[in-house]
């Protein structure tokens, strides 16, 4: 709701969530393929791992259809990545629906942070560092100029509240 009126209103893209998955999957690219495969093999986990529940419980049956599959966080950033690489969004600026969902996601999404060292020759991982943020820089053209934060929350009455914070952090009620 928020964001058609922002489009409305000042004319920016508007950049939803399942729009932007739904396309990108259907896409004969890399990407495209990617994503197909990523979601293919993500089915495929939770089709095993509810077959072997099924067997623990008799009874139970399993629609491989209606197994609903959630995109990684990596996967969600190369998505995102490639749509806001588009020059409409670039030039005329736009507004995210639904992700990025947080803070970390919004970095990873905005920041040019280096790979994680790859496993060592014995395949061991190495351990994570956890990030500080603050030291990464923003990818030029990457990083919006003005960021607007709306939260919305459902009232007992089903109505929907909404705050809004701007680049200074103060908010105003939207009621």
């Amino acid at each position: 709701m928020q964001t058609r009126r922002l489009n409305k209103k000042y004319g920016v893209s508007v950049v939803k969530i399942k729009e932007t998955l739904d396309a990108a999957k259907t896409a004969d690219d890399a990407l495209g393929k990617s994503l197909r495969d990523e979601l293919d093999q993500i089915k495929q986990a939770k089709l095993e791992e509810l077959k072997k529940l099924a067997k623990k419980k008799r009874g139970m049956k399993v629609d491989p259809d209606q197994i609903i599959p959630r995109f990684s966080p990596a996967m969600l950033h190369k998505t995102f990545l490639a749509k806001l690489g588009q020059k409409v969004y670039a030039n005329k600026g736009y507004v995210l629906d639904g992700f990025p969902r947080d803070y970390l996601d919004a970095c990873e999404l905005f920041l040019d942070i280096p790979k994680p060292p790859a496993a060592t020759e014995s395949g061991e991982q190495p351990e994570e560092e956890e990030r500080n943020y603050e030291e990464y820089k923003s990818v030029a053209g990457r990083m919006p100029n003005k960021v607007i934060l709306l939260e919305g929350t459902i009232r007992g009455d089903n109505t929907v509240s909404s705050e809004r914070r701007g680049d200074d952090g103060k908010g105003e009620r939207d009621p």
